[in-house]
């Protein structure tokens, strides 16, 4: 919970700074061009923050489909809501909730996206039994992440967690707990080589509900 409160806190701070990542240039990209989306699709966004890629999301899915963001963070979430309200984008919709316990029912979703925010939660695992649960067969996992190039040392500072560092999992550890949680297809695009900032790099990892 001490972790839970300083990331709340961080990332309240980084919004009225006017950014939304970790401040060691560890960002993710463009997430949504590697993202199958049409009308009519259900989109789960983990760990949304002021919503850019959930509103993108929702203007592919068009009003016949559906765009939901979750976040830790209750004034992004606030922040969302107010720029779908300014865009009439009424077909998103923001919740404030985790990604380890999603307030949302069994396959419910057609596509579930992330992006730089897994490496954020302590208990991974639980995120993609969560996506995995929420997820509608055949449905697709989409990720941008940080990856670490190595194994993860021993013990970890909040700054270092919220700066998308310390939490940050190597990419055979992460292929693990989502070949444990259920997925097939697992695959990785790496975004730089790994290791290229400082034993981190980012990637887009893919995978499918069967």
């Amino acid at each position: 919970m001490e972790l839970e409160r300083y990331l709340i806190d961080y990332y309240t701070r980084r919004l009225e700074e006017g950014g939304c990542c970790g401040s060691q240039g560890l960002g993710c990209g463009d997430l949504l061009q590697h993202v199958d989306l049409a009308p009519g699709l259900a989109v789960l966004d983990l760990g949304s923050g002021p919503g850019h890629e959930t509103l993108a999301a929702a203007k592919a899915v068009g009003p016949t489909g559906r765009a939901i963001g979750v976040d830790l963070t209750p004034t992004m979430v606030a922040h969302a809501r107010a720029q779908a309200a300014a865009q009439g984008i009424h077909w998103a919709e923001f919740h404030v909730g985790k990604m380890e316990a999603l307030p949302l029912p069994d396959l419910s979703v057609d596509r579930v996206i992330s992006n730089c925010a897994v490496n954020l939660s302590q208990d991974k695992a639980r995120v993609f039994a969560e996506a995995f649960r929420v997820l509608r067969q055949g449905g697709h996992l989409v990720l941008a992440d940080v990856l670490r190039h190595g194994s993860r040392p021993q013990g970890f500072s909040k700054e270092g967690w919220a700066a998308c560092r310390d939490g940050a999992e190597a990419w055979d550890v992460y292929q693990s707990l989502l070949e444990r949680a259920g997925f097939i297809e697992i695959s990785v695009y790496p975004l730089e080589p790994p290791g290229a900032l400082g034993g981190f790099y980012p990637a887009v990892v893919r995978a499918v509900k069967p």
